[in-house]
């Protein structure tokens, strides 16, 4: 399963980093680590891809907008009653956190978003008392958003396997992106204790 290859993966990364002091960058969809130095790398690897976004407060949302930051990521819906009450909680300790952190930001995008319109993400945002300067919502087209999950996240480990294109998208993962757009990160957004490591590795991006 994919939880526990992650958890191999992490630990491999916890016993490496003291090392390197630096984060791998995750360029393919099974999450292998890759170490490269940040001078070499090349214009092909992977990084996330433009998108156009909607968030709670109506304002469009691009990856323009959010180069030069760091951001985590993740895929929810505010009427799921299972996991995703889970990861905003524990995302809130990481809000809470990076509270005065100018350069650090987080999107959580909507995997129903013809329910979810910007009036019920804000209603989202209140219930949750989210900080929307550091914390977006969003909504869109809902062929974009499921092309962000699989293809620039790897959200989904199955697709192209035994899923169809139109199949519902739900993860625990949270996805950690430098300053260029790079995977730099992936946790289990259900776990308190990974919001420990979380911690730890946005502080590294941010001291570079």
């Amino acid at each position: 399963m994919k939880f526990f290859k992650l958890i191999l993966i992490f630990t491999i990364i916890s016993c490496s980093k003291e090392e390197k002091f630096e984060l791998p960058y995750f360029t393919t969809s099974d999450f292998t680590p890759h170490w490269i130095n940040s001078k070499s790398i090349q214009d092909n690897t992977h990084k996330i891809s433009d998108f156009k976004l909607i968030n709670q407060n109506n304002e469009e949302i691009t990856r323009k907008n959010l180069k030069g930051n760091i951001y985590i990521a993740n895929f929810f819906f505010t009427s799921c009653p299972s996991i995703c009450p889970k990861m905003t909680s524990n995302l809130k300790i990481i809000e809470k956190k990076f509270i005065n952190q100018n350069n650090f930001k987080i999107i959580s995008h909507s995997v129903t978003p013809w329910i979810d319109t910007p009036e019920t993400l804000k209603s989202y945002e209140k219930n949750y008392n989210i900080n929307g300067r550091m914390w977006n919502l969003v909504t869109g087209e809902k062929k974009l958003i499921y092309n962000l999950a699989r293809n620039s996240y790897f959200a989904e480990e199955n697709f192209g396997l035994i899923n169809d294109e139109n199949d519902f998208i739900h993860t625990e993962l949270v996805f950690l992106i430098d300053k260029k757009s790079y995977i730099r990160g992936v946790y289990n957004g259900t776990l308190k204790i990974e919001m420990k490591r979380l911690i730890e590795d946005i502080s590294l991006l941010i001291n570079i």
